[in-house]
């Protein structure tokens, strides 16, 4: 069989899928949802919709237990406990996983750092100017 994270998103109409790692304690959360329709219209970003609107008059939202439930129910838990090693092997904090069923498109990111986040942090507590490399120029 092959292996997929999209495989149970997909066969259980879900969006959604947030696998999150804590490397300090080495916990692990999962998080699963259906949080648009299968005709969803990307293209209005921003003119119609923003990014933490109410999409679904069905939403749906599942919690780690189920989510592992969810992956055993597809044959895909070992997969899943094998992405969440590698997870912890590279201290990376999560994935984050969407769905798209229209057309069938699957898009994936990672957290590899919190660094540029506490670095920005940083940069507005001291008012200066700086650069982050691909990022540009700012003054705050």
């Amino acid at each position: 069989m092959k292996n997929s994270l999209f495989i149970p998103l997909r066969e259980e109409n879900l969006t959604t899928m947030r696998i999150r790692y804590d490397f300090k304690t080495g916990a692990v959360r999962l998080y699963a949802a259906k949080e648009w329709e299968k005709g969803f219209d990307f293209s209005q970003y921003n003119h119609t919709w923003w990014i933490d609107g109410i999409y679904t008059e069905d939403a749906r939202y599942l919690n780690t237990k189920e989510v592992w439930a969810l992956f055993e129910k597809y044959d895909q838990k070992e997969y899943l406990e094998q992405v969440i090693d590698l997870l912890r092997a590279g201290k990376h904090f999560g994935i984050d996983i969407y769905y798209y069923e229209k057309y069938d498109i699957r898009f994936m990111m990672n957290e590899h750092s919190r660094k540029i986040g506490l670095l920005i942090y940083s940069v507005f507590r001291r008012r200066v100017n700086f650069q982050i490399p691909g990022f540009g120029y700012g003054i705050v």
